[in-house]
């Protein structure tokens, strides 16, 4: 087997982020997400596993895990999923919203909700606003 450098224990290289906004009992603060760049991890019998970083600030709380794959593709595809699981749990719980373009965020979509966009727009155009405004 060849020879890695040491797996990094920093967070660095984002390569996508995202910020939102989680409503508590009607009290609103900032979740900011990032994705990390997909590194070489560990060698394996099959060769060498990768890992894509995930970092999550949530006010004044960060924390990272790292999503596995057998290549960068799944690491990051890995990643991708585990922000969709925990964004499911952390709306399920009681009292929480999430938010995001000051829209309710569809989790399923990674979007805002669809129908409460479509009614902001209409009602803009009923007030004679420009839907763009």
């Amino acid at each position: 087997m060849s020879t890695l450098p040491p797996i990094p224990t920093t967070f660095d290289h984002p390569i996508a982020a995202r910020t939102m906004t989680v409503i508590r009992h009607g009290q609103p603060s900032s979740l900011h997400i990032e994705i990390g760049r997909p590194v070489q991890d560990v060698e394996t019998i099959g060769g060498t596993d990768w890992r894509c970083p995930v970092r999550w600030r949530d006010g004044d709380s960060v924390r990272v895990h790292n999503a596995c794959g057998i290549d960068s593709f799944q690491a990051l595809q890995q990643a991708l999923e585990s922000i969709r699981i925990e964004l499911e749990a952390l709306a399920g719980e009681e009292g929480v919203g999430l938010e995001f373009l000051d829209f309710p965020y569809d989790v399923r979509t990674q979007l805002p909700d669809q129908q409460h966009v479509r009614a902001s727009l209409s009602r803009r155009t009923r007030e004679g606003g420009n839907a763009a405004d």
